[in-house]
């Protein structure tokens, strides 16, 4: 079995708990040296993570110890703590732990000060999604759909989650035009043209036209590591080449499973980490790609189009 040299070593070391965690502090402390990180960086998303759990506090909703804030919060304390103190008795993260706890926390902080207010309709869904009581697979896709809708936030676009009774995931209103949103988180190695037909067969069951929006990060980020740029345009070229990777490479898939009487557009989201060898900054940065599903002289297609400009304005 490839895991028994591990279990060996491990069964004939009688090094103390005590030596064994001030050897993986060390090792962690030359490792973390080079992820891109700095304390300072650190700090910040510790900072973040503070921010967004009070932010859910005035709004009466409370993170929870157990929750993702609380969670990301803690291995954070953990990082910063084998950093700055070499005996430190703390079990280090893996080197995708970080990476992918700054990306959720960076998710979930846009998440919480976008959409979260006293009495607001997303609440109770943002809490569900923070207090990570849901399996990993179904919180990450609850959490994807609450990322969108902050995008369409941040856009200036207005979005709603469904009234009861409705199977799409939200609504989205342009320019008094009702449009469904039917939103999935893609695993990697899952069954691309599948999500997409159950995507289509929401926006059916409303008989409301509408977008597919796609979490694209695990089929075009396989190496779970940082992806070292020369620049910021180099960043954003890149993310924008594995997102369009993806819909060429699907397109056989997604195309037949698609009913375009109901999906006329499909968008490909995807954020990753990237470290700027120039500036040494490492930034979570998020990426979308827009393909028409309709013929280009469907009417809907001008919509889309729309649609598409005012997402290019995101965050301005």
């Amino acid at each position: 079995m490839s895991h028994t040299p591990h279990t060996e070593a491990a069964l004939s070391s009688a090094a103390p708990l005590k030596q064994s965690l001030a050897e993986q502090s060390a090792q962690a402390r030359r490792e973390l040296n080079q992820y891109g990180f700095a304390r300072q960086d650190y700090q910040r998303l510790a900072a973040i993570a503070d921010a967004a759990i009070e932010h859910l506090r005035r709004a009466g909703i409370e993170a929870g110890s157990t929750g993702r804030l609380a969670r990301a919060r803690r291995v954070l304390g953990d990082l910063l703590a084998i950093l700055e103190n070499p005996d430190a008795e703390v079990v280090p993260p893996s080197e995708s732990e970080v990476y992918l706890t700054g990306l959720e926390l960076g998710q979930l902080s846009q998440i919480v000060h976008t959409l979260v207010q006293p009495n607001g309709r997303w609440n109770e869904p943002v809490t569900r999604v923070v207090s990570g009581e849901a399996a990993p697979d179904v919180n990450a896709e609850a959490r994807f759909k609450l990322q969108f809708a902050t995008m369409c936030r941040q856009a200036h676009l207005k979005i709603e989650p469904p009234n009861q009774g409705i199977a799409s995931d939200m609504v989205l209103d342009l320019n008094g035009w009702r449009i469904g949103v039917a939103g999935t988180a893609l695993a990697a190695g899952g069954d691309v043209s599948a999500a997409v037909a159950q995507a289509v067969a929401r926006l059916k069951a409303d008989r409301l036209a509408g977008l597919i929006v796609l979490e694209v990060t695990p089929l075009v980020w396989p190496e779970r590591q940082v992806i070292r740029v020369a620049s910021d345009a180099v960043a954003v070229h890149e993310l924008q080449r594995r997102a369009d990777w993806f819909l060429a490479s699907q397109k056989d898939a997604v195309w037949p499973a698609v009913d375009p009487a109901y999906a006329f557009g499909i968008l490909a989201v995807a954020t990753l980490p990237t470290y700027n060898v120039a500036t040494r900054h490492v930034a979570f940065s998020t990426t979308f790609r827009i393909a028409a599903l309709c013929d280009d002289h469907d009417p809907r297609a001008a919509r889309l189009s729309e649609f598409a400009q005012r997402f290019q304005r995101l965050g301005r």
